[in-house]
């Protein structure tokens, strides 16, 4: 039973272009095995009842007719009215079934609302589960599931430690850092420990509090054993952005450099250095050859983290998708970010930009803010956009089912982490031990991604927060109906 024959006969019941199709006799089997699972029920044609349904509406009305209305009913003709009533709502769910069903050798089938569940489901996957078994697909999703419900219930453990450990702080960044510690293996009690001795390192290191929580799960997202590491990595990254700063020039200086530092900090002393020289000069290519001037070397750094930054089609490719994005009115250093994502991408230069256009399409009447980034990272990933959409869909549910999120944008923010992080632990070399049907995941990763799982969930956390959480955030604080904005 492929998941293409159980679209199509689901379609028919559901209002789809299928429904005046004529249903095979061969189908018979099918739909007793979607009655089984609980898909669709089978009645008779007898059970339709439009004679009846019209003969209790003029018994309804006959009784009322003598009385005003407003008029206090009679004992009997209240208990017959109810009587009435109740068989008229009985009768018309019985005709609706009867008008959404199809009928095969005397008997209808129509859709339960599990069924209607699947059916959606389905449709935004079938480009790429057309001639999946259903059994197959169905294992894929509650795995998928699954893997969601486990970070966010570990996300939640560490968010209520770090709220008590952390009195008076913002609870939003703290929510998005909780979802970023999700991703370890360690208790998460060892994972809180870490982040808390990065969190009062680098705040003795002078960086500004709105900036500590995410460096600091930088750090730790990018250490092999966090806790023990956390006693010197704060000052080792304030040392990296100064050194950064001065490997740029001061003509060139970063606006930036502690997310630099951030980026190159899974990479050995070498590599740094290296990854630097390709940003650089990547960025100079950009500025002599399609008179771009940049806002930070982050986007470079990641382009170059992933290979791509000498790639002959990658200087036109970013000048491309940049002046597309800001003719949109995406913000440059948003627009310079985005790019960079889709740079990485396994897929041809085209086929990125149409990928990106049909998230962005989707997310903008979100938000038309804030959504470049979150577009292009759907845009990388393995699946279909629709698809991708749809699991983004799912991972927010989870994230505000278990308290994580107010909801509303904030909630999408989130969500977007926990799907982008799930897509790099099963696609990036050098992570975590695999979780337990990680294998079943791969349809959900990334299409060619060649950076390391550290370096991969730093710059996560580092886009994401610089980028989208950080418009939701300040749009959850300042909305004209919100108390914070109305009281101040």
């Amino acid at each position: 039973m492929r998941c293409g024959e159980v679209a199509r006969i689901l379609r028919r019941m559901g209002g789809g272009p299928e429904t005046s199709a004529p249903v095979a006799a061969s189908e018979t089997a099918l739909l007793e095995t979607l009655v089984r699972m609980g898909h669709v029920e089978s009645f008779t044609n007898g059970d339709g009842a439009t004679a009846e349904l019209e003969r209790r509406r003029r018994e309804l009305a006959e009784a009322i007719q003598p009385y005003p209305v407003g008029s206090a009913l009679p004992e009997a003709v209240r208990s017959q009215v109810a009587r009435a009533r109740e068989a008229i709502l009985t009768l018309t769910e019985r005709e609706a079934r009867v008008s959404g069903s199809i009928e095969l050798h005397g008997r209808r089938y129509a859709l339960t609302y599990r069924g209607r569940t699947l059916l959606t489901t389905l449709e935004t996957r079938l480009e790429r589960s057309e001639s999946i078994e259903l059994d197959v697909f169905e294992k894929e999703l509650d795995t998928l599931r699954a893997s969601f419900e486990s970070k966010a219930e570990r996300a939640k453990t560490i968010f209520d430690r770090l709220r008590g450990d952390l009195p008076g702080w913002d609870p939003s960044p703290l929510r998005a850092v909780a979802i970023g510690l999700a991703s370890r293996r360690e208790d998460p009690a060892a994972a809180s420990l870490a982040l808390l001795t990065a969190i009062r390192g680098l705040t003795e290191a002078g960086v500004d509090r709105n900036r500590v929580a995410t460096l600091a799960e930088c750090l730790v997202a990018g250490a092999v054993r966090p806790p023990e590491a956390m006693a010197t990595s704060p000052r080792e990254l304030v040392a990296l952005a100064e050194w950064v700063r001065q490997a740029t020039g001061e003509a060139a200086a970063d606006p930036d450099p502690l997310t630099c530092a951030a980026l190159l900090f899974p990479f050995g002393i070498d590599r740094r250095a290296a990854l630097v020289q390709e940003a650089a000069a990547l960025s100079q290519t950009l500025a002599r050859d399609q008179a771009l001037v940049l806002n930070s070397l982050a986007p470079h750094l990641l382009v170059a983290a992933a290979g791509a930054a000498a790639a002959p089609g990658t200087s036109p490719f970013l000048a491309q998708a940049i002046g597309s994005f800001v003719a949109r009115g995406i913000p440059a250093k948003e627009a310079e970010m985005a790019a960079a994502v889709l740079a990485t991408s396994g897929r041809p230069p085209p086929e990125r930009l149409e990928r990106f256009d049909l998230a962005w399409d989707y997310l903008s009447r979100l938000s038309p803010a804030g959504m470049a980034v979150p577009a292009a990272m759907i845009a990388v990933l393995r699946a279909d956009v629709g698809e991708s959409l749809d699991n983004l869909r799912l991972a927010s549910a989870t994230i505000t089912a278990r308290g994580l999120a107010p909801g509303g944008l904030e909630g999408l923010s989130l969500g977007l982490k926990l799907l982008m992080q799930t897509a790099i632990l099963v696609s990036a070399p050098g992570g975590p031990p695999p979780e337990a049907g990680a294998e079943v995941l791969t349809p959900f990763g990334l299409l060619g991604l060649s950076l390391v799982a550290p370096a991969a969930l730093v710059a996560l956390a580092a886009f994401h927060e610089i980028t989208v959480q950080r418009f939701v955030t300040s749009e959850y604080a300042y909305h004209p109906i919100h108390t914070h904005y109305i009281y101040g």
